[in-house]
């Protein structure tokens, strides 16, 4: 009889084993899946606290979404996103981004400052190229990430619109420039909505968000300043006088404005600039601009100067709505170029005043 009872208590002990083993198969989660849910709560943006009053006033979601559009002027594939636009900006350095509107491709970088604290809102100052690329002038607008490290704030440097098959980009600013003003290229929209994605992404002081450029792409600060004047405290222009067909804005924005005397490409005293093949652009005189804009911000007294020095002077229109400011910067010399920036072949930047440095004092102070 023993010898029939052990293989009995062999069959019972495996058959224990393999109920417990099945048993435990349908309790315990499968590790596979496990591994995948740890993956998207670690991929998952955390979410921010307190935040600025933009978020209220930032362009919807459902806005910003991509949406199907017919016969894109560039496709959305040749620029792809470097960083990721739903992941919080902790660490100081440069991230590029691509996102798409309405049916272009374009792009912008974000230069956090060397000091950059996500707890602090910093302020926050939108960089513009002028048309073209030129060096010396993109070496201008560039110096101001140097600029940020130095003084703390945000640089964001969004890039102008450029055609398919084209080598050089423009912005839309009014009666100016090349094929974003002939295709009606929505730059006010792109700019605002690059904002609105640093926004949330990194730490802004709402109450600080500036605007600048070179040539062009001061023209386009000048729009900005005419179109989103609650979302820009000021602006400043270098070379770029203000073209825009009109401008009614409803809140003051303080305006500086450098130029040179002998700029040979934007008149400081205004005229045509017409070129075989090419729409003509009226552009508007450096004094007509400022002159323009210190009765938008109902500024009540002639202005006064503030610095005279050899090959350099500014005058301000101070009591101004809102405690804003007009402000133009003349130097003798430079041509169309940034003061302070590195020689280029074409014009010698003048020395006397650096660019850079008058604009953030300007912002800084507004």
């Amino acid at each position: 009889m023993l010898k029939h009872l052990l293989p009995a208590l062999v069959l019972a002990a495996f058959g224990l084993v393999w109920s417990t083993a099945a048993q435990a198969a349908t309790t315990e989660p499968a590790r596979p899946a496990l591994g995948k849910a740890k993956a998207k709560q670690r991929a998952a943006p955390p979410r921010s606290k307190a935040r600025s009053p933009l978020r209220a006033s930032r362009p919807a979601k459902k806005q910003l979404a991509k949406k199907p559009l017919s016969k894109p002027a560039q496709p959305v594939a040749a620029a792809r996103p470097l960083a990721d636009l739903q992941s919080r900006l902790t660490r100081p350095g440069d991230y590029r981004f691509a996102i798409e509107h309405e049916g272009r491709a374009r792009t912008y970088r974000v230069h956090l400052p060397s000091g950059y604290n996500a707890s602090e809102p910093a302020p926050l100052v939108v960089a513009l190229h002028g048309g073209g690329l030129d060096p010396q002038g993109q070496r201008g607008v560039e110096s101001l990430a140097r600029e940020s490290d130095r003084a703390g704030f945000i640089a964001v440097f969004p890039e102008a619109y450029k055609a398919p098959g084209k080598s050089a980009g423009s912005w839309n600013a009014g009666s100016c420039c090349g094929d974003a003003r002939e295709q009606n290229v929505n730059d006010v929209g792109f700019i605002e909505a690059a904002v609105a994605n640093v926004f949330r992404q990194a730490s802004v002081a709402r109450d600080q968000i500036y605007a600048t450029g070179m040539s062009d792409g001061g023209m386009m600060a000048y729009r900005l300043a005419c179109e989103r004047p609650h979302l820009f405290r000021a602006v400043a222009s270098v070379g770029g006088t203000d073209n825009t067909a009109s401008c009614t804005p409803d809140k003051p924005v303080s305006v500086l404005h450098i130029h040179a005397r002998n700029d040979p490409r934007v008149l400081f005293g205004g005229a045509p600039a017409a070129r075989p093949g090419v729409k003509p652009r009226a552009f508007k005189s450096a004094p007509e601009t400022v002159s323009k804009w210190a009765k938008l911000d109902g500024c009540m007294e002639a202005p006064r100067p503030v610095l005279e020095q050899a090959g350099a002077s500014c005058e301000a229109y101070s009591y101004c709505r809102g405690q804003a400011e007009v402000q133009l910067c003349v130097t003798d010399t430079g041509g169309h170029s940034w003061p302070g920036a590195a020689k280029s072949a074409r014009d010698v930047p003048a020395a006397p005043i650096s660019a850079t440095q008058a604009i953030w004092a300007f912002f800084s102070s507004h």
